[in-house]
């Protein structure tokens, strides 16, 4: 059966098939791509051990909204994470909050290799690189001796929903600063919700996190005229995400200025800005939705709270929050900890309405 086939075997086949005048389907990009990390997933799977892979593969259990999870056995109070089916993610470390899954320091090295070559091909090079930065943050507060999980180790992978072509699954990778959920469909993918955060933004001076965000952000609200920026400027806690964890399924608030109203060049930034999310996503599973956020750009919206300016590299101190047709993205610098400074913490969260979790990726 074609969709059995390893990455391979399929392209052998496809090249050695009749010509087009026989009406052969050409397999196409995303397939290819979502072959590639089919592959690479069930490489890994070949490589552990029968518990190891009780512990790291779940059922796909689909589902509307994600509900709250709560510290302890609790069901009301403070929210500490989201889960989706029997996926978990939160922005507290684990051991605070525990993931499904299987974390690396249960890998053998071998094994270690599997699943950064899944990284690999899951994300663009610019994505891989910013998930190794900020897991590499939190190596250093581990390093530092903090009273909780937080380095490489803790990192956990599960999958939910057997590795396929055919029927919808999910790669959930994570650990205090970083909740990934990608799903696929066949050829579709998306890679939402997104949790991104560091701490600290500064890493041996020579490993700023989350540095293009900064970068970009200040260099849109820089470049908006008093009229517009007053249509930006809004009222909020610069450390409080709106829709962080828990708060899947709420309304995406419309406030801020249009960005039907910036030039095109303050737009190409809106886009390269939305991308330092959605574009951690693998170039080829990105591009149908690089197309949507640039469509919809007439129907979104961003806004600000806080200095509009900072120091030359270094993050700022300032909430920003793009809003668009099944978008929203949030960053929010953080105090709440012993460095007291909004520019060496920060958490962030990325949302697609429509088809996070995969929701509708098979319609």
């Amino acid at each position: 059966m074609l969709f059995g086939l390893s990455l391979l075997a399929l392209c052998t086949l496809v090249q050695s098939l009749p010509s087009k005048s026989h009406a052969v389907k050409q397999v196409d990009e995303g397939t290819t791509q979502s072959m590639a990390i089919v592959d690479a997933a069930n490489n890994l799977l070949g490589l552990l051990t029968a518990e190891q892979n009780a512990s790291l593969v779940y059922p796909y259990e689909a589902a509307g909204n994600a509900t709250p999870v709560y510290f302890g056995s609790s069901t009301t109070g403070n929210i500490a994470g989201e889960q989706f089916g029997q996926s978990v993610w939160t922005n507290y470390p684990v051991g605070i909050v525990d993931r499904v899954g299987l974390a690396r320091d249960n890998f053998t090295d071998t094994q270690e290799e599997a699943v950064l070559n899944l990284l690999r091909v899951m994300f663009s090079e610019g994505g891989y690189n910013k998930v190794q930065e900020i897991m590499n943050a939190d190596q250093v507060e581990e390093d530092r001796g903090v009273d909780y999980e937080a380095g490489l180790g803790s990192y956990t992978l599960g999958f939910f929903g057997e590795p396929s072509l055919t029927s919808l699954w999910m790669i959930q990778f994570g650990g205090h600063h970083l909740g990934i959920n990608m799903a696929m469909y066949g050829s579709k993918a998306v890679i939402a919700p997104l949790l991104t955060g560091c701490l600290p933004a500064i890493n041996n001076v020579t490993n700023r996190v989350l540095a293009a965000e900064n970068d970009i952000a200040f260099s849109l609200v820089g470049s908006l005229d008093d009229s517009l920026f007053a249509q930006a400027n809004i009222t909020h806690d610069v450390s409080t995400l709106t829709l962080g964890p828990g708060h899947d399924g709420e309304e995406y608030i419309t406030e801020g200025v249009s960005v039907g109203l910036f030039t095109e060049a303050q737009q190409a930034l809106v886009v390269d800005l939305v991308s330092e999310w959605a574009g951690l996503l693998n170039p080829i599973h990105y591009a149908p939705r690089l197309a949507e956020i640039k469509a919809g750009l007439n129907e979104t919206y961003f806004a600000w709270s806080g200095p509009t300016t900072k120091e030359d590299n270094q993050n700022g101190e300032s909430y920003f929050r793009i809003k668009g047709p099944n978008l929203w993205v949030e960053y929010a610098p953080q105090t709440n900890d012993e460095y007291g400074d909004l520019r060496l913490h920060a958490h962030t969260i990325y949302r697609d309405q429509l088809k996070g979790y995969g929701r509708t990726l098979g319609e």
